[in-house]
């Protein structure tokens, strides 16, 4: 594989769209309430505050993370033993943009929005979900 198409940046610029749009959604519809949409599933907004997300440092820190983390990821893929199939470029891209999802927020509201409730779990957002998602289909392709 010579290059990284297009659609790789369509993957992962789609799960930062679909991730920041679907948290306005929750926050300008929901406000304070919370919603059960199936018997397994509730939406109820979250905001997660950490005081590394205040902080100027904490949130330099985060960038530089997500930063060498695509840095590394590109020179994995140049090495050409790692992430070599189109299907784990598409999880990495995914992953990528979903993380810079939840980093965005960090950066404009020192906070995570999470609304996605199970129960059993820790409410977590799609940006979570894609991210985890992105990941394993990286990994398992």
């Amino acid at each position: 594989m010579q290059g990284m198409p297009i659609f790789d940046f369509v993957a992962g610029g789609g799960a930062l769209l679909l991730d920041q749009v679907s948290k306005r959604m929750v926050q300008s519809q929901m406000a304070d309430r919370s919603a059960s949409r199936h018997p397994f599933v509730r939406i109820r907004p979250l905001s997660h505050y950490r005081q590394l997300y205040r902080h100027p440092g904490g949130r330099t820190l985060l960038v530089a993370i997500w930063l060498a983390a695509l840095v590394s990821l590109v020179l994995l893929f140049r090495s050409g033993t790692w992430f070599q199939s189109q299907t784990a470029i598409v999880g990495l891209a995914l992953a990528l943009g979903s993380a810079a999802g939840n980093l965005l927020d960090i950066l404009r509201r020192h906070r995570v929005m999470n609304f996605i409730d199970l129960g059993w779990w820790p409410v977590f957002n799609l940006a979570d979900a894609g991210m985890v998602a992105g990941v394993l289909i990286a990994f398992f392709a």
